[in-house]
């Protein structure tokens, strides 16, 4: 199957279409599937443009017949219309996709002082990210970005990596206990927790605020707000741990029906960018969720 047909159509974009063939030339090369000299003259080949082919409104060639011309009704022409604007529509949501990852990586590699490789330097490793946005009404991928370059490196970032997912678990939690009768003005205590708070059979659990302060009683909205571990736990608690733990975002986060509290209370969980991305649908749509399906809708 051809990797991003839109992305590297040589009509959307001739250099990307033209470079990935390069990719796939030489990756043709190691294997001996072509030589030397057929790899050399097929890279020196500079592929155009003609009238003969293409969309919105280009007529595609057939031999030496010249095109053929007809009407045709309204109708039709209004649904080529909005698919010739979805194609259009899938093209500039890669390339935004692509640029937002770029740019922002190569803001931080910017940074002064920053310690390590940047792509700029030529280095085999350097910071990589990923992106993916969906449609929280159907949950269909609409544009993924899985690394910087995929010629310096074919590991797929946003299906592939299991990152911790810290407090991005949170809203699923205080939305599971928001469910269960917790109110957002009610309080809740942001000290450390006690011997017995937790039971023993989630094992020695002892979290930590990220900034060693504890303010004691706080408002159950400032503590989802300002991310507060310690009473995070506590609303988990309330919410009663089977359902904070088996909540449809966390959940959809962890890939399964574990009910391992701590994992989901304070994100210690590993779920990949598509999953933890999917899991956030649950907030749109009255609390149901989405799985995704597809990889560039």
């Amino acid at each position: 199957m051809i990797r991003s047909p839109t992305r590297f159509s040589p009509f959307n974009n001739l250099p990307a279409s033209i470079s990935n063939r390069d990719v796939v030339l030489n990756r043709m090369r190691e294997l001996n599937v072509i030589d030397s000299a057929q790899l050399t003259a097929a890279c020196a080949s500079h592929p155009s443009r003609t009238e003969a082919a293409g969309r919105s409104g280009r007529k595609l060639g057939h031999g030496n017949h010249p095109p053929r011309t007809h009407t045709r009704r309204p109708r039709r022409t209004r649904r080529r219309g909005r698919l010739e604007n979805l194609h259009d529509s899938r093209s500039r949501h890669a390339t935004a996709a692509e640029h937002a990852v770029s740019h922002r990586l190569t803001q931080v590699e910017q940074r002064p002082g920053y310690p390590h490789a940047t792509k700029a330097s030529g280095a085999d490793e350097y910071l990589q990210g990923a992106l993916l946005a969906m449609d929280n009404r159907t949950g269909g991928i609409r544009a993924v970005v899985g690394g910087r370059d995929y010629s310096d490196s074919k590991y797929h970032r946003a299906f592939d990596a299991l990152r911790q997912a810290g407090s991005t678990v949170k809203p699923f939690v205080f939305a599971t206990a928001f469910a269960h009768g917790v109110k957002p003005t009610d309080t809740v205590s942001d000290n450390r927790l006690r011997p017995g708070e937790i039971p023993r059979g989630l094992g020695r659990y002892d979290p930590s605020n990220s900034d060693n302060q504890y303010r004691g009683d706080i408002r159950v909205a400032d503590a989802l707000i300002d991310s507060r571990n310690t009473a995070s736990v506590r609303v988990g608690l309330r919410a009663g741990l089977a359902a904070a733990a088996d909540s449809d975002g966390a959940r959809g986060a962890q890939r399964s029906r574990s009910r391992i509290f701590r994992r989901s209370v304070c994100g210690s969980l590993k779920p990949t960018l598509k999953d933890l991305t999917a899991a956030y649908t649950f907030s749109i749509d009255g609390g149901d969720g989405h799985r995704s399906f597809g990889k560039a809708v």
